[in-house]
């Protein structure tokens, strides 16, 4: 049980905090709520590849908190055994900031190079994607903390799902916008480098070393 392995009041305040805002979320908005629940987006696709405009709800914002505090907490067990605050907190500063200044960047070189619109899509496309992946993240959470015998492993298997997550849903997206990448193959290899692979990597390394 959570007591023998994670004697601290403050990892099941977390956990229960983030289950209730999911379910504030879904009473605020029922059809965003239920479009995170979905692991394969079509309707989201579909503005992609049409290139619909995709706007940012505020309700994001909160989804993105529970995915933030979810990822920092497993992120501590799977650095320490055990839930520590201090790590958390090294965590959830580390993932918000890579998250935050990623978003700045990209908005950046959209300004820049005078593609707002597509840049605006792929932040928003990959900001719904994140939304789904706080609630998984959440599940497994609970499997690796309230399970009867604590199993390191889970912990890894739950990591592995994370990234195979993401990587799956950055290529979902980018095969969206096949017909402009096939015309830019260069530049796009040379985004995936300087701001998806190299970013992610510095911030796994960062939170490795804490």
């Amino acid at each position: 049980m959570i007591r023998e392995y994670f004697s601290n009041d403050v990892l099941t305040s977390l956990i229960l905090f983030s289950i209730l805002l999911i379910l504030i979320l879904k009473k605020i908005d029922g059809e965003v709520f239920y479009d995170n629940l979905q692991l394969h987006k079509k309707k989201l696709l579909s503005k992609l590849y049409n290139n619909d405009f995709i706007s940012f709800r505020f309700v994001n914002i909160v989804y993105l908190i529970v995915f933030l505090t979810n990822l920092s907490i497993l992120f501590t067990i799977f650095l320490d055994g055990e839930f520590n605050l201090n790590i958390f907190q090294n965590n959830i500063y580390y993932v918000g900031l890579f998250i935050f200044l990623k978003y700045l960047l990209e908005k950046f070189i959209g300004w820049l190079f005078k593609f707002k619109r597509i840049c605006n899509n792929y932040i928003n496309a990959k900001i719904f994607y994140f939304n789904t992946l706080g609630i998984l993240v959440l599940f497994l959470n609970i499997l690796c903390v309230f399970s009867e015998n604590f199993n390191e492993e889970l912990v890894y298997v739950s990591l592995t799902v994370i990234l195979l997550y993401l990587i799956i849903s950055h290529f979902t997206i980018f095969f969206s916008f096949k017909n402009m990448i096939y015309k830019n193959w260069f530049y796009f290899i040379l985004y995936l480098c300087t701001l998806e692979i190299i970013p992610y990597y510095y911030v796994i390394s960062n939170i490795i070393n804490v």
